[in-house]
């Protein structure tokens, strides 16, 4: 299945106009199971659209008097991928989706940490416990009653918070460049990850 959405007006290198498209498509098959399920429930869909295209039409909703709500960046952190979506004025310019979650912070947690107090494992409900409960911690917190420090943990998820911090900026910039957006007026965070305490200072 295939929908689009016009973005506006653009004038070419000629001088003439043109109509500016964003587009997406889905399997069929997937979007059929998903019919099939509210179905089953006898619930009757008014329709059905996609994440990016949703945002959008909050933002539009929620436009300043000026009809203006700038260059907007909404990042949504899944399980196994963080979406970017890009917005001026309401309208979607750009997508791009990152192989990093909120599952790569517990992935990186499990496993044997080793100090002078000896060996300490992690496992995935351990770390899924300091996920919840503390989030990234900072340097000066004790986790899992003083089992493992946070300066330990922070070596862990280092890598992982230094590749998300990488492409987020690196899309920023590539953004930026192409559609000549001066500025990002604001960054938003949705989905499971945005509930990760420290996640914001990434």
């Amino acid at each position: 299945e295939f929908a689009y959405e016009i973005i506006g007006e653009v004038q070419k290198e000629d001088g003439s106009k043109a109509q500016d498209y964003i587009a997406c498509a889905t399997e069929k098959s997937l979007l059929d199971r998903y019919l099939n399920i509210f179905n089953q429930a006898g619930i009757t869909l008014a329709g059905i659209n996609v994440m990016p295209f949703s945002i959008s039409n909050v933002l539009k909703s929620n436009l300043a008097p000026s009809g203006k709500t700038g260059s907007v960046i909404v990042c949504s952190v899944d399980t196994e991928h963080t979406c970017l979506c890009f917005y001026q004025d309401g309208a979607l310019n750009f997508v791009r989706q990152i192989p990093l979650g909120s599952s790569s912070f517990l992935n990186a947690m499990v496993g044997v940490l080793v100090s002078d107090k000896g060996k300490v494992e992690l496992n995935y409900d351990d770390a899924k416990k300091i996920i919840e409960e503390i989030g990234i911690p900072k340097d000066t917190d004790n986790v899992l009653e003083g089992r493992v420090t946070a300066s330990q943990l922070i070596a862990l998820v280092r890598p992982v918070v230094e590749q998300f911090a990488g492409e987020i900026t690196r899309s920023m910039d590539y953004y930026q460049r192409e559609f000549n957006a001066n500025k990002v007026d604001a960054l938003l965070l949705a989905g499971e990850g945005a509930d990760i305490k420290g996640f914001i200072k990434i």
